[in-house]
């Protein structure tokens, strides 16, 4: 039996940490085993976070821990033009959920509009502030 472990977090970061580990316990057991980190294949790695649009969490809290996160693993390799944030739902669900998103530490902001409830978000969400604060502005 092959395994393949798959990390698409920061080098030697958490999500490193943990697939290893968990790699090595196959590997104990006699598997073969097999690491890639997704990043440094050249490959685009997207956080989704539905939980924001939900009101789940308080969007306030949830971009400080995702900033953290960006800041400890992912930014501080240089690749955070592989790396996309995306927020889907309603942006009306959750009081000042856009304008907290503005706080982002990414350059990649991907929401949703294309469903019948996303639409609304073309209606609260002013689009030129988008490509004035992301380099990058993926709708769909």
């Amino acid at each position: 039996m092959k395994i393949l472990g798959v990390s698409s977090g920061g080098k030697n970061g958490n999500n490193d940490s943990m697939c290893k580990e968990a790699l090595m316990g196959a590997q104990e057991a006699g598997a073969e085993i097999e690491f890639i980190r997704l990043l440094e294949l050249g490959s685009l790695v997207q956080i989704d976070e539905p939980g924001l649009s939900g009101g789940f969490m308080n969007p306030e809290i949830a971009i400080k821990i995702i900033n953290n996160m960006l800041e400890k693993s992912i930014k501080k390799e240089k690749w955070q033009d592989k790396l996309s944030i995306h927020v889907c739902g309603a942006m009306s669900r959750v009081n000042n959920l856009f304008e907290n998103l503005l706080n982002l530490n990414a350059s990649v902001l991907s929401l949703a509009f294309s469903g019948n409830i996303e639409k609304e978000n073309l209606k609260i969400i002013p689009l030129f502030i988008c490509k004035n604060m992301f380099p990058y502005l993926h709708v769909g």
